[in-house]
């Protein structure tokens, strides 16, 4: 899994914050937080411009029935192994961005965040 950030490197005013969101799957087995996100979010695996030139929704879910769980499994952290969602996570801190947003796909609970305290925010 490779991501490439750039941040705004001119404020316009120095209030704003650079902000970013990241999409991760965390749970206790890996196929099933990437089985889960292809469920939920498959769209992130629609490739290039496809993404940004489908006129339709129902052109757009179409396209998405290509992607596979495991072409999701390898652009999203999935499963328990904090390393994943480090490495997803650390490219927009080292960018510059002021706020990263993690965002779960599926079910919140509070081992979720207890992994994002206990396991991800030590490694950052």
């Amino acid at each position: 899994m490779t991501t490439a950030v750039t941040c705004p490197t001119v404020r316009i005013h120095p209030a704003i914050v650079a902000m970013a969101g990241v999409k991760v799957c965390w749970g206790p087995d890996e196929r099933t937080a990437a089985e889960q996100a292809h469920h939920l979010w498959r769209s992130s695996g629609v490739p290039g411009e496809l993404s940004q030139e489908l006129g339709m929704p129902a052109h757009f879910d179409q396209a998405s029935e290509l992607v596979t769980i495991d072409a999701v499994a390898d652009k999203v952290a999935c499963g328990p192994d904090p390393e994943r969602h480090v490495a997803a996570i650390k490219p927009y801190l080292e960018a510059g961005f002021d706020e990263v947003h993690v965002n779960q796909m599926g079910d919140v609970d509070e081992g979720f965040f207890t992994f994002l305290r206990d396991e991800v925010e030590t490694r950052l």
